[in-house]
């Protein structure tokens, strides 16, 4: 395989991108879309316009230094492999995701979670997704039972409460029942404040 070959397959993978692109361009213009699925559209149309001016440039230039001798950058024919091959890993879930897309579009935007109209990542996110709904579901079927130690921090805690409330009341009594120039602030070691003006 030389270098040839793989600017054609990037030529095929830029075009069917760029036309996938411009076809969900024009149906997130449609009114009937709802917002979740217009910012998984908008989503897909970023990470394709990613590939097409970042990866796929890189690719190219790479494919340049295949045989180019004077700059002494030669890319081999197997650099070229490995780097196409992440390429079109993230050039296939970008499809994948349009094909989802198309599922749901084909569907009147109703997502049906036994269709392939919801995006998977990968069938490990799918598990976690399933896990994380029936422990879920259990904590709402199971009465939660406090244990010690959290059952010792609510009572320091009303303690704690009771003992603020406490000092406020012994503050409120301790407030003169005329204003005079002195000023006195209650703290729970019983500091008495004066104002500046009593001090001479």
């Amino acid at each position: 395989m030389d270098k040839n070959h793989f600017l054609d397959i990037v030529c095929k993978e830029e075009e069917r991108l760029k036309g996938l692109c411009q076809y969900w361009e024009n149906v997130a213009q449609e009114e009937s879309v709802p917002d979740d699925v217009l910012g998984r559209i908008r989503a897909a149309i970023g990470k394709s316009g990613l590939l097409l001016n970042k990866k796929f440039q890189q690719f190219r230039k790479l494919c340049a230094a295949n045989d180019d001798e004077d700059n002494g950058r030669i890319t081999k024919a197997s650099d070229l492999q490995g780097f196409w091959d992440m390429v079109s890993i993230q050039v296939n879930n970008v499809i994948d995701t349009f094909n989802a897309l198309q599922v749901c579009k084909d569907n009147d935007w109703v997502e049906k979670e036994d269709s392939n109209c919801l995006v998977k990542s990968s069938s490990n996110s799918k598990r976690k997704t399933m896990l994380r709904q029936s422990a879920v579901e259990k904590q709402a079927s199971e009465p939660v039972q406090p244990t010690p130690q959290a059952e010792e921090k609510a009572r320091v805690r009303e303690l704690f409460r009771k003992q603020l409330q406490e000092m406020k009341r012994e503050g409120r009594k301790r407030v003169p029942k005329r204003m005079s120039d002195s000023i006195e602030i209650y703290a729970p070691d019983a500091m008495i404040i004066e104002s500046p003006s009593t001090c001479k």
